[in-house]
């Protein structure tokens, strides 16, 4: 079954630019579904999720919002729209990964609905704000940002690349995810899996807790695993024999 990768962006003004992404990613056998949270103008191609569903979800009127033209409110309006609206669609199992791009309207609005999602799930975003600051877009998520080079208006032989990049590595990213996940359902119904332990990891200048450093002091090292699965030989005896191999 094919994966879908799930487009976060304001198609009235970057519509050419998403329907690039959007070719791009079916081309590589991945289905789409695309959220629109543009405010200007209507979409320059039909989305699955139209904006005026992401403004009533952020609790507007995109009517109101156009003839407002207040556009600090809008992001704010259309951002918590984009938020309300990932999760529910995840739980349906619309999606796999997230992807947005554009520049610091487009980037608050994806990053705001990114920051919702749980960690484990591929997100992307390329955007003209990749070059600083990133830390009010990534949160305490694992949020990618992707440097854009050329701002996110039109398409060029630069702007080309790197979205066809962008939309090979969220392809990518989703697919490895799919991987893993079957490979963890083999794993536990074989029974050979390990404990595996899921903590909310807290963040402290970068640095973990101790007492989540004393947590992990609970779990097995790599080589005991080995030892108690019978996967491989001690590590000095598997020195040794290597050793032996080469003279």
């Amino acid at each position: 079954m094919s994966k879908t990768i799930l487009l976060i962006g304001t198609l009235d003004t970057k519509g050419h630019e998403y329907e690039f992404v959007r070719d791009a990613v079916r081309a590589r056998g991945f289905q789409t579904f695309v959220l629109d949270a543009g405010v200007l103008g209507e979409p320059t191609f039909t989305p699955d999720s139209p904006a005026i569903r992401t403004a009533e979800a952020g609790g507007g009127s995109l009517a109101e919002l156009r003839e407002r033209r207040d556009r600090g409110h809008a992001l704010e309006i259309m951002g918590l729209g984009a938020r309300a609206l990932v999760g529910p669609l995840l739980a349906e199992g619309k999606f796999d990964a997230v992807f947005c791009m554009g520049g610091s309207g487009g980037t608050s609005i994806g990053a705001t609905a990114m920051q919702a999602l749980p960690v484990g799930l591929p997100k992307l975003i390329v955007s003209t704000m990749a070059s600083g600051d990133v830390a009010p877009y990534v949160g305490v998520k694992d949020i990618t940002m992707m440097y854009s080079v050329v701002d996110v208006a039109g398409l060029n032989r630069g702007s080309r690349r790197v979205f066809a990049n962008a939309a090979g590595a969220i392809c990518g990213e989703a697919q490895r995810r799919a991987v893993t996940a079957r490979a963890g359902r083999r794993e536990q119904r074989s029974g050979a899996a390990p404990a595996r332990l899921v903590a909310h990891l807290e963040r402290q200048d970068g640095v973990a807790p101790p007492r989540i450093q004393a947590v992990f002091e609970g779990v097995p090292r790599v080589d005991e695993a080995h030892r108690a699965n019978r996967t491989l030989p001690p590590w000095p005896r598997w020195n040794k024999r290597n050793r032996r191999s080469r003279r």
